[in-house]
């Protein structure tokens, strides 16, 4: 019978993305620290507004939000990136997810117009690895490119692109530059927002894996809405049962997940559905802390309508690199043609 560790690892592993030997090596590495330990302070800031920032747009990825697996530890977390990212408009064309990383993190201006994220710093670029930070504390993410991602490559070709657009790029200005104050100063809710939601875009971060692991969605979107409220979309065909109890039970596993609870459920799951309903069916589930700090995450279970076109999403997805076999999983409507 499998001992402690084994049993923790490879659960860990469902949840992170990462390797059986990766998780166990953890465990054992940050012992005291809790099976998966959370991000508090500037790091957990850091990677919540990473979360939001990578999964901007309707791209198509490999893994949920063009994030392959999570290393995460008590003072950093190691971000392994997809290869590609699939164009949602033109069926067959890709870029590299690195690229894509870098236009959404790196912040530029122009005449204090502010894009990417306010305050991110590059402090280091080792092989595959760039790690970043938030300016003026000890945080830290190592956002890993997949081979041939070329990081140098990349961010030579993002200074040329900003500086031909007429933006600055900030990310190697070792303070707050004037452009990123005023976008705090004029935007105090903002920063006020992301401070409070922090603990639960990290916590998603830290568990990424179980949006592939734990579901069945072949699309995963999350974003931040004008009610303060993480929303993570999970869509799905027609054809496919929209299981909700394995994420979960993942997400508020006392021992892995976040201390959440259910807090409201709308299903429509076992309602009919005929073989022409043109309508596309939303459960909602939200959660909030167990000991009610702020913020609710909402998970909508989406099913399209009967007769949708799943060619176009599975063209999109094994552009981005996607595994046949997961996509025979998420698609099977269209496992032996349409």
């Amino acid at each position: 019978m499998p001992d402690v560790l084994t049993r923790l690892a490879y659960a860990r592993r469902v949840a992170t993305g990462e390797s059986y030997q990766t998780a166990r090596e953890a465990l054992v590495r940050d012992r005291g620290a809790g099976a998966l330990p959370a991000a508090t302070g500037a790091q957990a800031l850091l990677e919540s507004m990473a979360l939001r920032c990578l999964g901007i747009g309707e791209e198509f990825w490999a893994h949920p939000m063009g994030i392959a697996s999570v290393r995460p530890a008590p003072d950093r977390v190691t971000v392994e990136l997809d290869a590609f990212t699939s164009s949602p408009y033109y069926p067959g064309r890709f870029y590299g997810r690195a690229e894509h990383a870098g236009r959404c993190l790196l912040p530029h201006a122009q005449h204090g117009d502010m894009h990417g994220m306010v305050g991110l710093r590059i402090v280091e670029l080792r092989g595959l690895d760039l790690h970043v930070t938030l300016v003026g504390t000890a945080s830290r993410m190592i956002l890993r490119g997949a081979r041939g991602a070329g990081w140098r490559g990349q961010l030579r070709l993002y200074q040329q692109s900003t500086s031909a657009s007429g933006f600055e790029a900030l990310y190697q200005e070792p303070h707050l530059t004037e452009a990123e104050v005023e976008h705090l100063e004029y935007y105090p809710e903002e920063s006020e927002r992301d401070r409070e939601l922090a603990w639960l875009g990290s916590g998603l971060l830290r568990r990424i894996g179980l949006f592939r692991s734990a579901t069945a969605a072949f699309a995963v979107r999350p974003w931040v809405d004008e009610f303060d409220e993480w929303n993570v979309e999970l869509s799905y065909p027609f054809t496919t049962t929209m299981d909700h109890a394995p994420l979960l039970a993942g997400l508020t596993d006392r021992r892995l997940g976040l201390p959440l609870r259910v807090r409201s459920t709308t299903c429509h799951c076992a309602e009919p559905r005929s073989a022409t309903d043109q309508r596309r069916r939303v459960c909602r589930i939200e959660l909030v802390h167990r000991d009610e700090l702020p913020g609710v995450l909402q998970l909508r279970f989406t099913s399209e309508p009967a007769g949708w076109d799943a060619s176009g999403p599975r063209q999109r997805l094994a552009s981005a690199g996607a595994d046949p076999r997961w996509l025979d999983r998420v698609l099977p409507a269209v496992a032996g043609g349409r």
